[in-house]
């Protein structure tokens, strides 16, 4: 085989890795729903603390709206509204929601609960109150809830789009976070066990690459065959 032909023999090689390259490593994490609802039991996609407990059966929920801004900054906005039980409560006390690694609460705007301005934490959470989380969360936290109202509704802006991960949830002895707590999302994800949270790291896939990728083959190999 002449030099010239290993060249392009090389190139045509190169393509095809391009072409599958796995999405899991191009595109994780991966980009959520901009609007959803997850409530118990389990099979909904959260797990109660205790089981059975007031919060369980669909004793509560969290639902999400994600907003994202085409003319101003910064680029989303984010409402979650959790719900607990009307009757019997307890009452949300605090949560905690997953962000990326090295991110703060500088990186978020316009923080509210119920429309007044609120002030949240971040950090590294293994636990809520006296109950242990399944997996440690690095997120903003929401203390000091208010009680006596079984809907609460936070809103917040930042730059971070949406993919995605964890949370927990306390009111009283009762916990509650996504079933997919210690297990990282991945291509495929099982969604309904997570929920949208604000992201920092994202790279996702151009959807032009496989494109290019198969091009690159098509051209490499007729040059190939053209030589040899």
């Amino acid at each position: 085989m002449k030099f010239g032909q290993k060249i392009v023999l090389t190139a045509w090689l190169l393509a095809i890795a391009v072409v599958f390259i796995p999405l899991s490593a191009a595109a994780s994490p991966i980009l959520a729903d901009l609007t959803g609802t997850r409530s118990t039991p389990s099979t909904s996609g959260l797990t109660a603390d205790p089981a059975l407990g007031t919060w369980d059966n669909g004793g509560f929920s969290i639902a999400w709206v994600i907003t994202a801004n085409a003319d101003t900054l910064p680029d989303y906005h984010y409402k979650y509204t959790i719900t607990t039980p009307t009757v019997g409560g307890p009452d949300l006390s605090n949560w905690v929601l997953e962000i990326t690694a090295g991110k703060t609460v500088a990186d978020f705007a316009n923080i509210e609960l119920n429309g007044s301005t609120y002030t949240v934490l971040a950090g590294t959470y293994d636990s809520l109150g006296n109950q242990d989380l399944p997996d440690p969360i690095y997120g903003i936290k929401f203390d000091d809830v208010p009680p006596d109202n079984n809907v609460n509704i936070f809103e917040f802006d930042t730059d971070l789009p949406p993919v995605w991960g964890d949370f927990g949830a306390k009111g009283g002895q009762q916990l509650v976070y996504n079933k997919g707590i210690a297990v990282d999302p991945e291509v495929p994800v099982n969604t309904i066990n997570y929920i949208a949270r604000p992201d920092g790291a994202l790279v996702p896939l151009p959807a032009t690459l496989p494109l290019v990728g198969s091009g690159l083959v098509v051209l490499g190999y007729w040059g190939y065959r053209r030589r040899s």
